[in-house]
């Protein structure tokens, strides 16, 4: 196994023994020079040249900032993919875009999907969107009516809190939507169901975005866990269906690092029903604790104890929160910043903090915009300073942008408490020969 990375020597190809890392036959470019950046470009074009630029920038002002490729989960057919880009591209701007792409009689599995969209069991299906034969393959419909919560289903729960109609029709929408088969009629255009969940540059970059964070977390076990017995506590904060924290895990397990326990928090109790019955799946049930909390009422040391957890997930929460909200019309509240100092009260020492954000900056920017939840998009340079205004080193903070699909960055805040420094970091200082390469990894 190898990693190859440019530098203004040319090619150093170096032996590597860290997991996920793999060679490739295609030019990795290192930025920092007017050649590089121009190839950078060529090898991945959907990368927007502002966070080209961005990225330039840091790194060459000490900041450790990646460009990764990481190798697709699931890859439609070249001529299929194509097909999708463009009719992605050529409908976005029309009024009918949805109408179109997700008609009912045509694509009863995207329009099913489409409703529940704002829902974070959709984005099982984009996880797992070239291997399922249904929505929700591998979560039972029958989870919903199991005692999950103090006795309660998720089911019950919905009644106590909802008026009884919205209730039903939540519950029901859950069950229809984990059991709808993804169809294979295809539309004028010649695509399917399953060319357009799963080719779509968000299911793709949601893919590349949970592979890169398992990577970047097992780095950092592999390189900081001191423990013999190679135990490790998780907390994923928002946590939705859960899957790829178990890929995580599973991941973790082949290189003898075992989750010992998988703390899961989230407010919605269908979430966490379906993440329940997803870790029978993965075989997880024994390490999984199941916390119903508002994330933003309390501390998050009032039900995860404090200094105990070795990896916090927050991957698909973070770009959700406010950099800013007024309370009491008066006060500008850092809501991000907040909630970022908050979760290090969780982390033991020499632990990791993984994050996500989409850039400010990208493809599609047209389709996503009528098809996602409102979210708040970032600049790197924007997510650092929240970073920094937290009250971390930025010294202590890596950052992995996958350049294929130039959506997301994925951001690890190490907490000091550890001895060894992880690769790319020399006294304290960015060392930029490491810091500035291309990594192949493989989810």
């Amino acid at each position: 196994m190898s990693e190859i990375l440019y530098n203004k020597l040319g090619i150093n190809e170096r032996s590597s023994t860290e997991s996920g890392l793999y060679p490739t036959s295609r030019n990795s470019a290192l930025l920092g020079t007017e050649h590089a950046v121009t190839d950078l470009r060529r090898v991945f074009p959907r990368l927007h040249p502002e966070v080209i630029e961005e990225a330039d920038a840091l790194i060459n002002r000490g900041y450790s900032i990646n460009i990764v490729d990481s190798l697709p989960r699931y890859e439609l057919e070249e001529s299929t993919q194509a097909k999708v880009d463009h009719i992605i591209e050529d409908l976005s701007p029309r009024p009918d875009c949805l109408d179109v792409l997700l008609d009912p009689d045509i694509h009863p599995a995207s329009a099913c999907w489409h409703k529940m969209a704002k829902r974070a069991i959709a984005l099982h299906t984009l996880y797992n969107a070239g291997e399922v034969t249904s929505l929700g393959e591998y979560i039972d419909p029958d989870v919903y009516d199991k005692s999950l919560f103090g006795g309660k289903s998720a089911a019950a729960v919905m009644l106590e809190e909802k008026k009884p109609e919205k209730a039903q029709r939540i519950v029901e929408s859950y069950k229809h939507f984990v059991t709808m088969p993804i169809d294979n009629t295809k539309d004028r255009f010649g695509l399917t169901s399953r060319d357009y969940l799963a080719g779509v540059i968000d299911s793709h970059a949601v893919r590349s975005r949970a592979a890169v964070a398992a990577a970047m977390a097992q780095r950092h076990l592999q390189s900081a866990l001191g423990r013999k017995d190679k135990k490790v506590v998780s907390a994923s904060l928002a946590c939705g269906a859960a899957g790829p924290v178990y890929e995580m895990a599973a991941s973790a397990k082949a290189s003898g690092i075992n989750f010992d326990k998988i703390i899961l928090v989230d407010n919605d109790v269908m979430a966490l029903a379906s993440a329940a019955s997803l870790a029978e799946h993965y075989n997880l049930s024994s390490a999984v604790e199941i916390q119903r909390k508002n994330l933003f009422k309390g501390k998050l040391t009032d039900y995860i104890e404090p200094q105990s957890v070795d990896v916090v997930d927050m991957l698909g929460l973070f770009e959700y929160i406010p950099e800013t909200v007024k309370l009491g019309g008066m006060i500008n509240y850092k809501a991000a910043e907040a909630f970022l100092r908050s979760a290090k009260d969780i982390v033991r020492p020499g632990g990791i903090i993984i994050l996500g954000n989409m850039l400010k900056a990208r493809p599609q920017q047209v389709f996503f915009d009528k098809i996602w939840p409102k979210l708040y998009q970032r600049s790197i340079h924007k997510v650092l300073a929240i970073i920094q205004r937290a009250g971390y080193d930025l010294n202590d903070v890596t950052v992995d942008v996958p350049g294929r699909e130039g959506v997301y960055a994925v951001y690890g805040i190490r907490v000091p408490g550890y001895e060894s420094r992880p690769r790319g970091i020399a006294n304290g200082r960015h060392h930029l020969g490491l810091a500035r390469w291309i990594m192949h990894l493989k989810y």
